[in-house]
């Protein structure tokens, strides 16, 4: 296995995969950025698999040698792929958390509204 990552702000191609490494391109649908190619640097460490590499070992090495593509090692893809795992955790907790703040302040506005309801109006008896 090789590892690498990408120099921030250069778009690396994963060739044979028609992905990036280290980035992500999206195009908005709508806001500020609608229709506009957007590049995010993601930091992403990659493992490459020999067979992998070895096909496309001269463009991989050129990207190298430029310091697009920068060589990492395996260590630095587990604590990759670790990070990622822990953000992905709190970005699924803080997402439950907040689903369940909403469905307790829905269920509070409607126990409100139903006690609203019971209440006799003016002018009844």
């Amino acid at each position: 296995m090789r590892y690498y990552s990408a120099k921030a702000d250069v778009l690396v191609t994963r060739y044979g995969t028609g992905s990036y490494i280290g980035a992500k391109v999206t195009v908005p649908t709508e806001g500020p950025l609608k229709g506009q190619t957007v590049l995010t640097h993601t930091g992403e460490v990659v493992a490459l698999t020999d067979a992998e590499f070895s096909k496309y070992m001269r463009e991989y090495l050129q990207l190298e040698r430029e310091g697009s593509l920068i060589q990492r090692t395996e260590k630095d893809y587990k604590a990759w792929v670790e990070a990622e795992a822990k953000a992905t955790e709190k970005e699924t907790a803080d997402r439950e958390a907040a689903e369940k703040k909403a469905a307790a302040e829905q269920e509070a506005a409607e126990k409100k509204a139903k006690a609203e309801a019971k209440k006799p109006k003016a002018g009844e008896s």
